[in-house]
């Protein structure tokens, strides 16, 4: 489905959204179940995990755990056996006691394309009610030529909005590919915010 364009030249702007650039983009998608990672780094003190999984093309999924949550960053660079990755800039807070699904959707400009984003679904109690899981899309930016190579554009809640793979795809289509890692507004896109327009609006209100 081609994504929903720009509503205004301002909008436009402030995205980075590139009329039709965007038309052909297709998914792929990649998994991080243990058996198809490595475990590259340990600390039982902390106590801190890290895992290396394959990725699309040249990019590597690394994922941190903790007592506390899970976090990803994605690199092109190589992490040796035992080496900390310390100049990941892994996905910020997201919820204590939570994980991440074990498939990652991978956004192409085209099929057979470098890939530009990913979208990835996370899990944790709600802590209003231990009984119920709440779930976020995290949408995170593929920036090779960046000291961080990777970050989060913004976040989707998948429990609240019906059509959240659908909004996502959208953001990571819309805002990622010209994302400035480290200095841009991280969008979230909820029930205050239902649509990209809506977080558009919020932010140039502010």
């Amino acid at each position: 489905m081609k994504h929903l364009l720009c509503v205004s030249a301002a909008a436009a702007l402030l995205t980075g959204c590139l009329d039709g650039e965007f038309d052909n983009a297709v998914s792929t998608y990649t998994n991080i179940e243990p058996g198809v990672c490595q475990g590259i780094y340990s600390d039982e003190e902390g106590p801190v995990f890290v895992s290396a999984c394959e990725g699309v093309g040249p990019w590597t999924v690394y994922v941190h755990a903790d007592s506390h949550r899970e976090m990803t960053a994605y690199a092109t660079v190589p992490v040796e056996p035992g080496e900390r990755p310390e100049h990941f800039a892994f996905g910020g807070y997201m919820g204590n006691m939570g994980g991440y699904n074990s498939t990652i959707e991978w956004r192409l400009k085209r099929e057979g394309g470098e890939p530009f984003a990913t979208i990835h679904r996370y899990r944790f109690p709600d802590m209003e009610d231990f009984s119920r899981a709440r779930e976020i899309l995290t949408v995170s930016a593929l920036r090779a030529d960046y000291a961080f190579e990777s970050c989060h554009v913004g976040y989707v809640d998948a429990t609240d909005l019906p059509d959240a793979n659908a909004l996502a795809r959208e953001l990571a289509d819309r805002l990622s590919y010209t994302y400035h890692c480290g200095s841009d507004h991280v969008w979230v896109i909820d029930r205050y915010t239902p649509t990209i327009e809506a977080a558009i609006a919020a932010r140039q209100a502010d």
